[in-house]
């Protein structure tokens, strides 16, 4: 694999076969985009691909360790408010292997970021009125 930097969110896939096969944890620097984030306990069993799901009562889970299947929920990617912490670890790596467009990639976060707080607020306006109540996504 050519790749300097791969992007990792803890789903079970990311620990397959297929990841050995491609020797991605012998190449590139591995970065986890749930650096920063408090990940949730899953308040009803989640599996992906025959992976177990875990029971909780929406505690927090402080370190970001945990793989999806094990109780925490891996769904960091929905939520505008996560992604914005998911940006700027992303920003800082292609800063880091790339120092010469530094710039560059820290303007367009901050346009991300705009774009992302604008979303939240969106998102905020269409679902403030259901706040407490369960929903299917």
């Amino acid at each position: 694999m050519r790749a300097r930097l791969y992007f990792r969110t803890g789903v079970p896939f990311e620990n397959g076969r297929w990841f050995e096969t491609f020797e991605i944890t012998a190449g590139p620097e591995v970065v986890d985009l749930r650096d920063g984030i408090t990940l949730h306990q899953m308040a009803h069993d989640h599996s992906h691909e025959g992976e177990g799901g875990g029971e909780g009562a929406g505690e927090h889970v402080d370190e970001p360790a945990g793989e999806a299947g094990s109780g925490t929920d891996p769904h960091i990617w929905v939520s505008p408010e996560l992604l914005k912490t998911q940006a700027h670890t992303i920003a800082d790596a292609l800063s880091g292997a790339d120092p010469g467009n530094r710039d560059e990639y820290h303007r367009r976060l901050e346009e991300l970021v705009t774009e992302l707080e604008a979303l939240q607020t969106w998102i905020h306006g269409r679902l403030d009125e259901y706040r407490d109540r369960a929903f299917y996504v």
